[in-house]
C-alpha cells in the first residue's frame, strides 16, 4: 500500500512540474524583449513601449501596423517566453511588398531597416513553434528625425487575427547594415 501512494506522489509531482513549465509567461517575454532592446537603446534607437504582447501557440500570426517616415530608421524586436520554441517576424510595406523577415530558428526574433517610404507597415510576428501556449512581446525602436514636411507618426494597435504568412525573403546577417535583420539580442 505505501509503495503505491509513494508512486502516486511521484506521478502527481512530476505532472504538476510538467504542467507548471507549460505556463504562458507575459513578465518574461516582456523582460527578455527589454533585455533585447538594450544594445538598440545604446545605439540611439528610442524604443517605444507599445501594447504588442500577448499569448499564442504555434503556428499563429498576429499582424499590426506602424507608420513610418521616409529616412528613419526602425527596429522591431520580439521577446518571449521559454515556452516559445521560434519565432518569425516579417516586414511589409504599405502595397505588400516584403521589406525584410527574420526567420532564423530561436525564441529572440528582430529586424532593423531604414524606411525608403512614408506610410504603414506591416509587421507579422509568427509563433512558428511552442510548447503549448507562449507569450511574446514587441518593441519597436526609432532613430533619426522626421522632415519637417514628414509629420511623426504615433504608434497604431495590433489588428490581432491569425495571419501568417510566407515569405521567399531569407533573414539577413546579424550585424549587417540596416534593411536586414539584426542579431535579435542587439547586434
Amino acid at each position: 500500500m505505501n509503495s503505491s501512494f509513494l508512486k502516486l506522489a511521484v506521478v502527481s509531482i512530476l505532472a504538476s512540474a510538467a504542467c507548471h513549465s507549460l505556463i504562458a509567461d507575459p513578465v518574461e517575454a516582456e523582460d527578455t524583449a527589454y533585455r533585447m532592446a538594450k544594445k538598440y537603446i545604446e545605439k540611439g534607437f528610442a524604443m517605444a513601449p507599445t501594447d504588442h504582447s500577448g499569448v499564442c501557440g504555434a503556428g499563429n500570426a498576429i499582424e499590426f501596423l506602424i507608420p513610418v517616415n521616409k529616412g528613419l530608421d526602425y527596429t522591431f524586436l520580439v521577446g518571449t517566453d521559454k515556452a516559445a520554441l521560434d519565432v518569425d517576424i516579417y516586414v511589409y510595406d504599405d502595397v505588400g511588398g516584403l521589406i525584410l523577415d527574420d526567420r532564423r530558428p530561436g525564441r529572440l526574433s528582430g529586424v532593423q531597416f531604414r524606411s525608403p517610404y512614408n506610410g504603414t507597415a506591416k509587421v507579422y510576428m509568427h509563433m512558428a513553434n511552442a510548447v503549448g501556449l507562449a507569450s511574446w512581446y514587441v518593441l519597436v525602436g526609432r532613430r533619426g528625425t522626421a522632415r519637417p514636411d514628414s509629420p511623426v507618426p504615433a504608434l497604431s494597435t495590433p489588428s490581432g487575427g491569425t495571419g501568417g504568412s510566407g515569405s521567399n525573403g531569407s533573414g539577413g546577417t546579424p550585424g549587417a547594415a540596416p534593411g536586414s535583420a539584426p542579431d535579435p539580442v542587439g547586434g
